[in-house]
């Protein structure tokens, strides 16, 4: 069997645009939540119940939803930054460091005052997910709410060369952010990406 030859062409074509993506600045605006997954070992059935039991052995943490789509524009060496809803809890906290390691500002994140921060806990014994929990609101948002998002969208479009919405249905994405962001970026001439 032969290794397939890249075309030159398309290589070149590749770094043009990896590149340009340097370049750009990309403003992310959605849902965010904090995603953890607890990983361990199942070598028994729970005698409560017949359920098996997860030694927990390892935990990661990192940003989901809007935030995994900043996570990859970081990893491309893109800047970009994200305008989002947190809660005022530690999971907020954490948010908010996985945000700026993956280098978002985290000034442009909106607490969501007495709701917490959006949580998916995954448990998996090797690669089976054997649970998902997730901790949410996802109730419609105060007029408040609405306003100090439309205001960080005024702010940080015109520094953008692109934007993407990333709604997963929690509730940062309502039809006038939606209408106003996309407004805005036809203003600006700013293409508009839907995740």
């Amino acid at each position: 069997m032969s290794t397939p030859k890249t075309d030159p062409q398309n290589r070149d074509n590749l770094l043009t645009i990896l590149d340009k993506i340097r370049n750009s600045k990309v403003l992310v605006v959605g849902d965010l939540m904090l995603d953890r997954f607890v990983r361990g070992d199942v070598t028994r059935i729970s005698p409560e119940s017949p359920i098996p039991v997860l030694l927990a052995k390892q935990e990661n943490r990192m940003i989901g939803g809007a935030g995994n789509v900043l996570s990859n524009l970081y990893s491309l060496n893109c800047p970009a930054d994200i305008i989002a809803i947190i809660g005022d809890d530690r999971e907020g906290q954490i948010v908010k460091g996985l945000v700026e390691a993956a280098g978002g500002t985290g000034e442009s994140l909106v607490i969501r005052d007495q709701t917490p921060t959006t949580v998916k806990i995954r448990y998996l014994s090797g690669h089976q997910q054997m649970l998902r929990v997730d901790q949410e609101v996802t109730a419609p948002i105060t007029a408040a709410l609405e306003s100090e998002i439309l205001e960080k969208l005024q702010q940080k479009i015109p520094e953008a060369n692109a934007l993407i919405l990333s709604d997963y249905g929690k509730g940062c994405l309502t039809k006038t952010i939606i209408n106003t962001a996309i407004s805005l970026a036809n203003a600006h001439n700013i293409p508009v990406l839907v995740d």
